[in-house]
Formats: structure tokens, C-alpha cells, sequence
């Protein structure tokens, strides 16, 4: 398997079970702490987190020696992004508005930790094999 790809696949199984852990959530609980909009945030990070993983392994791929570059770059973005749509989402008039900031910022750390988690994994097993 190219190694492009398995970065995202990564991100995709990890959005899977963060999709099947908010789904149980909303089906077997009493869900007033997730907002409607839940589903659009996931889907917007997940996209956001396969843009940033094909990014960084470009970067750490391609480019060696320039990781921190796209690493840091990815995050700006990433950070912008994020906040161009929940200001979006604020202007059209989203309702629950506590809600969804809460619901916004949970779905974005949790992606955010994973992404390090995975870079760090990604760097530890490279920097083994003598890539950076």
C-alpha cells in the first residue's frame, strides 16, 4: 500500500469510530448536548484531517528535511478553516449556539490530538528508519 495512503485511511477509520461513538451517543441517550449540526463538524474535520494528512506525508515524503514546514502549515490551515466555518455557521443563525460552539471545539481538540498522536507515531517509526 502507497504511503499516502496509509495516513488517510487512518484518519478515515479514526472518523468511523468517532462517527459510530457520537451515533451511539445520539441513539441510546438521553442527546441534548449534541447539537444538529454534529454531523456537518465531522464531516468538515474528517476533510480537513485528510487535506492535513496527505499534506504532512507529501512533506515528509517528498520533501524531507521541510516536515516541521508542512506540519505547522497544515495546522494554520486547519485553524482558519475551522474558524472560516463555525463564524459561517454563527451568521446563518445556527440555534443552540452553546451547543454547537461546545460541540465545535469538542470534534476539533479531538482531531487535533489524534493528528499529533498520529504525526508523533509517524516521526517515531521514520526517524528509526533513518527518513528525516
Amino acid at each position: 500500500m502507497p504511503l499516502l495512503l496509509k495516513g488517510v485511511l487512518r484518519v478515515l477509520l479514526f472518523a468511523g469510530l468517532l462517527a459510530a461513538a457520537l451515533w451511539a451517543v445520539q441513539a441510546f441517550s438521553d442527546a441534548r448536548w449534541l447539537h444538529p449540526m454534529v454531523w456537518w463538524l465531522l464531516l468538515i474535520n474528517t476533510l480537513l484531517a485528510v487535506g492535513i494528512q496527505l499534506l504532512v506525508d507529501y512533506g515528509v515524503h517528498y520533501r524531507r528535511g521541510s516536515f516541521q514546514i508542512f506540519y505547522l502549515g497544515g495546522s494554520v490551515i486547519r485553524l482558519f478553516i475551522s474558524a472560516l466555518v463555525a463564524f459561517a455557521f454563527i451568521y446563518m443563525g445556527t440555534p443552540a449556539l452553546e451547543t454547537f460552539v461546545l460541540n465545535f471545539f469538542a470534534i476539533y481538540l479531538i482531531f487535533v490530538g489524534f493528528e499529533i498522536y498520529a504525526v508523533l507515531g509517524n516521526l517515531r517509526s521514520d526517524s528509526q528508519r533513518g527518513l528525516n
